[in-house]
């Protein structure tokens, strides 16, 4: 069982990385909403750089989450852009592959499913010093308010948007929907939810696996679930 959830959530992860690099086009959206800090108070992280072995006791476990299977996915195991990918809209990109913009050496990853509402999904903590991890957060604005939209591999153009989210110290939630299908435009949509906690960038991804509205709610429910149990968690541990 839980082999087949990692393979689950892999595949989620594979799926988002044709959004990580292709050719412009498109007239951009509307722009990004800024994000912002949340409104109520957020647990307390260290602004001091975690260990790899303090950030792998940080991560959630099984049980650690109510409903939600969690398993730890190998570092081999998480897939990245090939080594000669150009990530289109910057940080856009990049926050699907291995690392951040600026880097770190220290990342856990778990992978995550949510069986009452389906939705399948991948976590990657990485471990900064406090003014790295605002420098991811305010890249990632950036490259995600200068972002047109871009046509991947398979053909399709794809559009982004994001929004504020009111998670940890500051947090931007952005969705990629591809367009080849007019019917049912959001049937190919990912949600990525990127939160800084102190020193901590997480970045929860999960791939909407039908159409309509209700689909992405149930994603963005259960990545929210997960970020407020990893939230507890890392402010406990750190």
């Amino acid at each position: 069982m839980r082999r087949s959830v990692l393979r689950v959530v892999t595949a989620v992860a594979v799926l988002g990385l044709a959004v990580g690099c292709g050719e412009s086009g498109g007239k951009p959206p509307a722009v990004a909403k800024q994000a912002v800090p949340s409104v109520k108070p957020a647990p307390k992280v260290t602004e001091e750089r975690l260990s790899r072995e303090v950030l792998e006791r940080a991560a959630l476990g099984e049980g650690d989450a109510r409903g939600v299977d969690i398993l730890e996915v190998p570092q081999k195991e998480v897939p990245s852009l090939p080594a000669n990918a150009v990530p289109y809209c910057g940080a856009v990109g990049l926050g699907l592959s291995r690392n951040t913009d600026p880097k770190t050496k220290v990342r856990v990853s778990r992978g995550a499913f949510d069986g009452k509402r389906h939705s399948a999904l991948i976590m990657s903590l990485f471990a900064h010093n406090g003014a790295d991890a605002r420098a991811v957060m305010k890249g990632l604005r950036a490259d995600l308010a200068d972002c047109p939209g871009f046509r991947g591999d398979d053909g399709a153009h794809r559009t982004v948007s994001s929004r504020a989210e009111k998670l940890g110290d500051e947090a931007v939630s952005y969705r990629v929907a591809a367009e080849w299908n007019k019917k049912h435009p959001r049937f190919d949509t990912s949600v990525v939810v990127v939160v800084r906690a102190g020193s901590v960038v997480m970045i929860v991804k999960g791939q909407v696996m039908g159409a309509g509205p209700q689909a992405e709610r149930d994603v963005r429910h259960s990545a929210h679930a997960l970020v407020e149990a990893q939230l507890g968690k890392l402010a406990r541990t750190s």
